[in-house]
């Protein structure tokens, strides 16, 4: 009996010496394609691996170690708005006092976007037969830009202004099917110059646009410019759209007793996260600070470091919802922790939802394909950087948890992503 015992404890001992050495092996492997890469000896990398059913890490390089993160600081932003405003997206605070309305929009990005087309908050208020709205903004102060933000951008359709009160995405779309041109909104058809020889672009501060002369063939040609936002604008039209006065005031005698939803909110997480949709990202943190009743967006980020993501192993360095901002600074093992309680809080079909796929969808639809997606991640790209965390799956079906960050390299982001998807498949297939 006693050799049997020891025959078994002999063959336990040999198992776990060769999945020790296979797993060194498998570490030494990762890190030279790394290391060797003449692509990332160029460059700042940082990279960490980890496997969530055992607790640990894999692979750290420069994983303690400070990236611009880019977009990749929405997954920020989602973690703590879907924690705030759970499944509905709330729109207007409001009361009726007579024969008015008395309103306090709430930030929501999705108000008369063109992308949602379920609008319950636009029929609630036409439905009521007020026709006086008065509206009273929240104290909190919302700048049109971010800190960090390029000012010179202002006219392109990844940084649109933010906006307590936003509607139609806080742009004008330019539609042209063969000789047919429409406009959206209406509103702004007389501000629109299709004929001149001008670039596409807008005045930097009037809201004056220009479109060169352009003929579709059988395709429909789109074009998005930002407006120069402005409450005064904003009001006229709601105004336009409700056919109802629409004035605002500085303070409401009446407490806001009753919320205005505009519908579920998976949907506004899906498309901020699969198109990395800078301006959703920047309206949801706003309309988690107004729930929160912070002041600023700053304090909101301060408490939201020190209560909801209290976990971070490092401090972390977050100026706005987006991204957009190269103030910000984070850590690859903050990503994996982010990404680790998101996995815990979250089923599996939801994060496949909300985060882009490889080779399927959102912004890495043309990258990591495979037969079966593995890759389930959130890009983050500015010029010279780039970054991708999530999810990789591999054929064994182990879900592991990664972050990759990518900076100031020079040559182009295409070279970068092949050598990513080089070290993902290893991953994949020998994990």
């Amino acid at each position: 009996m006693l050799r049997s015992y020891f025959v078994i404890f002999c063959v336990l001992l040999i198992l776990a010496s060769c999945t020790s050495v296979k797993k060194i092996a498998f570490e030494t492997d990762l890190t030279r394609l790394i290391n060797k890469s003449e692509v990332f000896e160029e460059e700042y990398v940082g990279f960490s691996l980890y496997d969530p059913s055992n607790d640990k890490f894999l692979l750290n390089i420069n994983a303690d170690k400070y990236f611009t993160p880019a977009s990749n600081v929405k997954a920020f932003t989602f973690y703590t708005t879907n924690a705030i405003l759970r499944d509905s997206i709330p729109t207007f605070a409001y009361t009726r006092r007579g024969d008015s309305l008395f309103v306090t929009p709430l930030g929501d990005p999705t108000f008369l976007h063109p992308d949602f087309q379920e609008q319950v908050a636009l029929r609630r208020l036409g439905a009521f037969p007020d026709e006086n709205i008065f509206i009273s903004y929240p104290e909190i102060e919302l700048k049109p830009f971010g800190p960090g933000w390029a000012w010179d951008d202002y006219e392109y359709d990844f940084q649109p202004e933010r906006h307590p009160l936003p509607i139609y995405g806080n742009v004008i779309k330019v539609n042209v099917t063969d000789s047919l041109t429409t406009i959206s909104p209406q509103f702004f058809e007389n501000f629109v110059d299709m004929d001149g020889q001008r670039a596409k672009g807008r005045l930097t501060d009037q809201n004056i646009f220009y479109f060169p002369s352009i003929e579709a063939k059988g395709d429909t040609i789109e074009s998005i410019i930002p407006f120069k936002t402005s409450k005064e604008l904003h009001h006229r039209l709601l105004a336009d759209t409700l056919r109802k006065k629409v004035k605002e005031v500085s303070s409401v005698p009446y407490f806001m007793a009753d919320t205005i939803y505009n519908g579920r909110s998976l949907p506004m997480y899906a498309t901020m996260m699969l198109r990395s949709d800078n301006f959703i990202a920047e309206q949801m943190l706003y309309m988690s600070a107004l729930e929160k009743n912070r002041s600023s967006i700053g304090e909101h980020i301060s408490e939201l470091a020190n209560n909801e993501l209290v976990f971070l192993p490092d401090s972390l360095i977050w100026v706005d919802g987006s991204g957009l901002s190269r103030y910000n600074m984070v850590t690859p093992r903050n990503q994996i922790a982010l990404y680790t309680r998101i996995y815990r809080s979250l089923a599996w079909d939801r994060i496949q939802l909300v985060f882009p796929n490889g080779g399927v969808s959102g912004t890495i639809k043309n990258w990591y394909g495979a037969e079966e997606p593995y890759i389930f991640a959130k890009t983050g790209t500015l010029r010279h950087n780039h970054c991708l965390s999530g999810f990789l799956k591999t054929k064994t079906g182990r879900i592991l948890i990664f972050s990759w960050m990518n900076n100031h390299y020079t040559r182009p982001v295409s070279e970068i992503k092949v050598e990513m998807q080089k070290l993902f498949e290893s991953i994949r297939d020998n994990y």
